[in-house]
């Protein structure tokens, strides 16, 4: 009977020390339920006291690092990244997470190097790191380059959904262009996966600012308007300025333009007579005109930045070329354009930025050998 007892008695403290040793895998599975549970600083204490018994795992600091970045902890994140990359000094997603931590402390030049060093490493995430370094020249207060990295970063993946949704933003806060910012968060809630946490912010503000246009949009005055007569008018002008017969070519534009004053055909031919007679201010208002009755003409935005430009109008030379840069990323000669502007502005630095992104885009011609040449003379960018 005391024998039995004696083992029974064995068994039970056994059994109890089973229950309450310390498992460091059962830790790091603790941790990482917390840390898919958002439950950052129960993943910090599992993971802590499975790394004191594992220090030579480097996913297991990486965690550990991850969960402390998401709790804002950022001095114990790199302490657990140092140990990372002491053991596995080509972790790439380490690296990367050290470049998140200088984006939020604001270290611009810290980040722009890693998330370049990035870039180059893995050019299958060509999107996803140009995002990354938009995201640093927007807190540089660089926006002409974030723009440039974004757009950069729709050429390499079309489909990445973040990419559209920086881009929206910018355009919202920075180039106030509110069509254009609602057009980026169509592709972006499109394109992002059903589980995206920015759906909803992002479904709210593209309802916001479609009703700003709505509520902004002039209608059309009610007018007669003889559509055929001024198609019959703009191709006699048309004919006319093939010829540069500029008397007959005006008075062929402004016939269309009183028989159908919506005619934004005849508003541009208006204005193109009015640049081949060097009549700058005029051109100017026929292409603004041709510009507001048909936001689609791409050439009016075209010819009326050049002439602003010729005006030295810099800021309405901004704001076409702003607005049409975005309707037509795949128009190069925008972004000559804006080179040209920002150098006229005493931008050096936005220059280079659209000047090198028109470098990448345009095919050879005369004219992007000018501006290659040109663009080699402007000061180094030696970001911030």
């Amino acid at each position: 009977m005391k024998r039995t007892c004696l083992i029974f008695c064995l068994l039970f403290s056994l059994g109890a020390a089973g229950c309450g040793a310390f498992s460091p895998r059962r830790a790091v599975r603790d941790g990482e339920a917390a840390l898919k549970d958002h439950n950052y600083e129960a993943a910090v204490r599992h993971f802590n006291r499975a790394a004191r018994r594992l220090p030579n795992d480097a996913t297991l600091h990486y965690n550990l690092a991850t969960a402390h970045f998401l709790l804002g902890s950022f001095v114990p994140a790199e302490a657990a990244l140092k140990q990372v990359l002491t053991l596995e000094p080509g972790n790439l997603s380490a690296r990367e997470l050290l470049a998140q931590i200088s984006l939020h402390r604001g270290e611009w030049a810290k980040a722009r190097v890693i998330f370049t060093e990035l870039l180059a490493a893995t050019p299958q995430a060509r999107a996803r790191y140009l995002t990354a370094l938009s995201n640093v020249e927007r807190g540089a207060t660089r926006y002409d380059l974030a723009r440039v990295r974004l757009l950069q970063a729709v050429k390499a993946d079309w489909k990445y959904a973040p990419a559209h949704y920086n881009l929206a933003r910018l355009y919202r806060d920075h180039f106030r262009l509110t069509a254009e910012a609602a057009d980026e968060l169509e592709l972006f809630l499109r394109m992002a996966n059903s589980s995206d946490p920015l759906k909803a912010e992002a479904s709210k503000t593209l309802e916001a600012l479609r009703l700003t246009q709505k509520n902004t949009r002039t209608p059309p005055p009610a007018e007669h308007r003889d559509a055929d007569t001024a198609a019959v008018r703009v191709k006699e002008g048309d004919r006319a300025v093939a010829s540069r017969a500029w008397p007959r070519a005006e008075k062929a534009y402004r016939d269309a333009l009183a028989a159908d004053p919506q005619c934004a055909a005849a508003a541009q031919g208006l204005g193109q007579v009015f640049l081949g007679r060097g009549e700058y201010r005029q051109a100017l208002d026929a292409f603004r005109q041709a510009t507001v009755l048909n936001p689609g003409l791409a050439d009016a935005f075209y010819q009326g930045a050049l002439a602003a430009l010729e005006l030295k109008d810099l800021p309405e030379a901004g704001r076409l070329l702003n607005q049409a840069a975005a309707k037509w990323p795949d128009r190069y000669g925008f972004f000559a354009l804006l080179a040209t502007l920002r150098s006229a502005e005493e931008n050096p630095n936005g220059a280079r930025a659209y000047g090198e992104f028109y470098l990448q885009t345009a095919p050879a011609s005369e004219q992007r050998k000018r501006y290659e040449v040109w663009i080699a003379t402007l000061p180094a960018d030696r970001g911030t």
